[in-house]
């Protein structure tokens, strides 16, 4: 079974970085790219197919929506990092519908020591971040060669996503998805819940949501107006499913106006 990660899929300079020793990931996507780092050991990962064994020193490089996997030995330790497009826009932009000849690459001293002390040892800012990613992806793009993707699984899933993105203000439905990708209905909704795990409309909100919070935090506009341009038919469908994904209402999360 392959699964979606929502946390890693919506969101402006969305970021986080974890620590795995003798972990386990079952197949999954998101929208986000991710860096896996061997700091000790080795540890076996799937990359759209690819099977790599990375080792200290080295790192596999996943771009977005790509389906991966990996399994970390007893011994090891891995530093894993998922960051959104907007910390590196030149180079996932020119990735689009491409993959690498292999996600294993071998950074060279200089960046290795640069990601260990400001990314993985410290918690840097946001434009040492994008200088950080962007010498590692730098190194990466120098090891390998380009080709198209040769799963199409990544490519509807980013496609989706991507779809979702510009028309979730919009009166979206899944079967209005399945035709907008030339899909019969039924086949798509199996599709995508048996073969992707991905519920439709929880996806959906998902990017409402994210919207909504943009225009709450940098807008002044009305609670009402704001619902309605995140698509929101409602203002109590608003208030209802705000609350589920963010453990606030609307009112609450501005601050009580």
């Amino acid at each position: 079974m392959i699964f979606h990660q929502p946390m890693n899929s919506v969101g402006n300079y969305n970021y986080n970085a974890t620590f795995y020793t003798a972990d386990e990931y079952a197949p999954h996507f998101h929208k986000n790219a991710e860096v896996l780092l061997v700091l000790k050991g080795a540890v076996d990962v799937t990359v759209s197919g690819m099977v790599v064994r990375p080792t200290a020193g080295q790192a596999v490089l996943v771009l977005p929506n790509q389906i991966h996997t990996f399994k970390a030995d007893a011994d090891s330790c891995v530093w894993v990092a998922v960051f959104s497009e907007e910390f590196v826009p030149k180079f996932l932009n020119d990735t689009k519908g491409r993959q690498g000849s292999t996600p294993l690459f071998t950074p060279p001293s200089a960046v290795w020591q640069l990601l260990l002390t400001e990314m993985v040892e410290n918690d840097c800012d946001r434009m040492m971040k994008k200088a950080c990613l962007y010498a590692l992806c730098a190194a990466y793009e120098r090891e390998v060669t380009w080709q198209q993707r040769a799963d199409k699984s990544d490519c509807l899933v980013g496609d989706l996503l991507d779809w979702l993105a510009l028309h979730y203000a919009e009166n979206v439905t899944l079967k209005g998805a399945a035709q907008h990708f030339g899909y019969e209905y039924h086949y798509f909704s199996h599709l995508l819940s048996q073969q992707y795990n991905i519920n439709f409309r929880r996806l959906l909100n998902q990017y409402r949501v994210e919207a909504a919070v943009h225009l709450l935090e940098s807008t002044s506009l009305p609670i009402t107006d704001i619902a309605l341009k995140s698509g929101f038919q409602t203002i109590r469908s608003f208030n209802h499913v705000f609350r589920e994904y963010t453990g606030r209402s609307p009112r609450e999360y501005r601050g009580g106006e």
